[in-house]
């Protein structure tokens, strides 16, 4: 019987400590909601943005078109034949600027100058830049859309303000065409040093050939005159 009244004292006890303490359990279910709600409120809002991107009209790069007779001349254009040769056309160069834009270097360029970009890293090492710089990067795309047989391509990133991640965009886009430019010149100059060369190795065994043909030239003209002393001298002494 003394057990029984000694459970139910511990019961009692224990609601009473619950009831006692109910406010703290209040106060604090309360203040985690304001802190979650806080949070919610203070967390950059998240905008996706696509629009579709085309290359070019072949018409853009008529000026090329002259390079390609030039490198089918020496042997270099890109063919099924010729799987290490290089064409230039509006495809080609659009391929180039996709390249270009998905090694991350241009928008980690100018994300690199971005306010919010550089606050949101500053106690990082150095590593861990260069990792949150790309996770960044990524959220900047060029992504190819196939339906249907169809091939396009679209611009597509998610930022926490939809003008400022605008800007972003174009200003990595502005870099990525000059990076694109620079390296077509230089390809284009590298072709030429190559066909330089290979016109040079031309020359060079022409005027081998063409020594060659006037030693053989000499030495048959020399057996020639010889051969005409000869028969001089044989005429002579027959009286002739």
């Amino acid at each position: 019987m003394n057990k029984v009244n000694h459970d139910e004292i511990d019961l009692l006890s224990l609601l009473e400590t619950i009831w006692y303490g109910k406010w703290k359990i209040a106060a604090f279910t309360l203040l985690s909601a304001l802190l979650f709600f806080f949070a919610i409120q203070n967390k950059p809002n998240s905008y996706e943005v696509t629009s579709p991107i085309n290359f070019g009209p072949q018409s853009e790069f008529i000026e090329y078109l002259s390079i390609n007779d030039v490198l089918k001349e020496n042997d270099l254009l890109l063919s099924e034949d010729n799987l290490n040769g290089y064409f230039i056309n509006n495809k080609t160069i659009f391929e180039m600027f996709i390249s270009e834009f998905n090694d991350y270097e241009e928008m980690i360029n100018v994300l690199s100058k971005n306010d919010f970009v550089k606050q949101s890293i500053k106690d990082f090492d150095e590593d861990q830049k260069r990792i949150a710089m790309i996770g960044y990067a990524k959220s900047f795309r060029i992504k190819e859309i196939t339906k249907k047989g169809e091939e396009r391509w679209e611009l597509n990133f998610e930022w926490h303000n939809v003008s400022e991640g605008s800007n972003l965009f174009n200003d990595a886009l502005q870099l990525t065409l000059q990076n694109t430019k620079k390296t077509l010149f230089n390809n284009i100059i590298k072709l030429a040093q190559t066909i330089e060369m290979k016109t040079q190795r031309r020359i060079d065994t022409l005027r081998n050939q063409l020594s060659l043909i006037e030693q053989i030239q000499d030495l048959e003209i020399t057996k020639r005159v010889k051969y005409l002393h000869e028969q001089s001298k044989i005429a002579k002494e027959l009286g002739f």
